[in-house]
């Protein structure tokens, strides 16, 4: 019997207003730096793939808690993006996991 140990990372780069094409060879430099084999302690960790996409935070299920900062999604309205921390409103207000209040169901 085979075990094998997965690790997913996500990383995300805030744009700025005026997203081009040097931000996208910036981007497209950085995705093929993280797609590397890495050795530690003898163990090859393998790259097997990469997802990548632009958020639009007026369009999308996407914004930053209101009390950290960190970006986040409302996992109780439609299309939250699995990738980022889920999160919820109160009041209107985009609160992540960890900001919530404990008694709320999707606290951490």
């Amino acid at each position: 019997m085979a075990r094998v140990f997965l690790h997913q990372n996500t990383f995300l780069l805030e744009l700025t207003e005026k997203y081009d094409e040097l931000e996208e060879e910036e981007i497209s430099r950085i995705a093929k730096c993280i797609e590397k084999n890495v050795e530690c302690n003898g163990n090859i960790f393998r790259w097997i793939s990469s997802t990548s996409g632009i958020y639009d935070t007026e369009k999308d299920n996407i914004g930053k808690c209101a009390n950290c900062g960190t970006w986040t999604t409302d996992c109780e309205e439609s299309n939250p993006v699995k990738d980022l921390n889920y999160g919820a409103k109160l009041k209107g207000v985009l609160f992540c996991d960890l900001c919530l209040p404990k008694d709320h169901p999707i606290a951490f």
